[in-house]
């Protein structure tokens, strides 16, 4: 099984200009978003709150809120490994495993280079670690 987590972008264009003095000016706008998969999940792992638990897991991991810039999760759900990964075909979804006690966020991201794989160990608040790509 598998989990699919779908977040949402957001810019402040008030953020732009701003000189950090007072109250920062709020011109939010959608700017898309992102998908992560958690895949090869056991049923058993899911079940009784599995999933839940998971979300609870990846969530202060995934989701940032700033002066500028927010993502967020919108929705999630499970599915078999052999359903497709609730992307269009330009989508580029991240694959999240476990490595050790953290996770490790990879995609294939072959739309400007072929073979293009990027891979990061996922800190708070959308943070990055050992980006390679």
């Amino acid at each position: 099984m598998k989990l699919i987590i779908q977040t949402q972008y957001e810019e402040n264009y008030g953020a732009h200009d701003w000189d950090g003095e007072g109250e920062c000016p709020q011109r939010w706008k959608f700017k898309g978003g992102a998908t992560y998969v958690v895949k090869s999940l056991p049923v058993g792992e899911l079940l009784d709150g599995g999933a839940e638990r998971i979300i609870n897991e990846l969530r202060p991991l995934i989701e940032d809120d700033n002066e500028s810039y927010r993502e967020y999760l919108i929705d999630w759900s499970v599915a078999d490994d052999c359903d497709g990964d609730g992307v269009e075909e330009w989508e580029k979804p991240w694959v999240i495993t476990r490595d050790g006690g953290s996770f490790v966020a990879t995609r294939l991201n072959d739309m400007y280079r072929e073979n293009f794989v990027e891979s990061y160990t996922m800190l708070e608040k959308g943070g990055r670690m050992d980006y390679v790509n």
